[in-house]
Formats: structure tokens, sequence, C-alpha cells
């Protein structure tokens, strides 16, 4: 079952990395306009696609895993580690839109 989980997990890793590429793809579309805000989320963006891509490779990693002795510790252990990484971004990302609405620019 964890093998099965490993590789459902890579796949869902490299959707979401696929997904969050193709719509930093689209900041400043149509006229260009880039905010300090799209920076940030756009930076954002490409830490989570390098994060959810990595941990895709060690999850994958796993599923071809001829030891099934410790599968379920490293299993537990990455699927953590991706979510806990995941869930930070995920914060940052909710609390730039409170930091970059204040100052008006001086």
């Amino acid at each position: 079952m964890n093998r099965l989980a490993s590789l459902i997990v890579a796949g869902g890793a490299l959707v979401a990395a696929f997904i969050v590429y193709q719509e930093s793809r689209i900041i400043g579309f149509p006229d260009g306009h880039v905010t300090e805000l799209d920076h940030v989320r756009k930076t954002l963006g490409l830490v989570f696609i390098g994060i959810s891509c990595a941990s895709s490779l060690a999850f994958f990693a796993l599923f071809v895993a001829t030891d099934k002795h410790r599968t379920r510790f490293r299993f537990a252990t990455l699927f953590g580690l991706y979510f806990a990484s995941s869930a930070l971004l995920a914060g940052a990302a909710a609390l730039l839109p409170r930091y970059f609405a204040g100052g008006g620019g001086g």
C-alpha cells in the first residue's frame, strides 16, 4: 500500500508543481505590469515548484526502492516534510497581501 501511496503522492506533487508553474507564467498578462506582490508570489511559486519536484523524485525513488523494511517510516517522514514545507509556503503567500497593502509609497 505504501508503494502505491508513494506513486500517487509523487504524481500529485508533479501536478501541483505544474499548476503553480502555469499560474506563475500568467503573472503580468496581458499588459506586462508586475507589482512587488506579484514578484514575491512568483518567487514563492518557484520555491514551491522546486520543493515539489524534489519531493516527487524522492517519492518515486521510495516507490522503486526494494527495501521494504523501513518504507512506512520513510514515507511518513517524507510526506510530513513535504506537507510542512507546503503549508509554510502557503502561509507565507496568504500573509503577503497584508504586508504589501500598507504603504502607498513616498
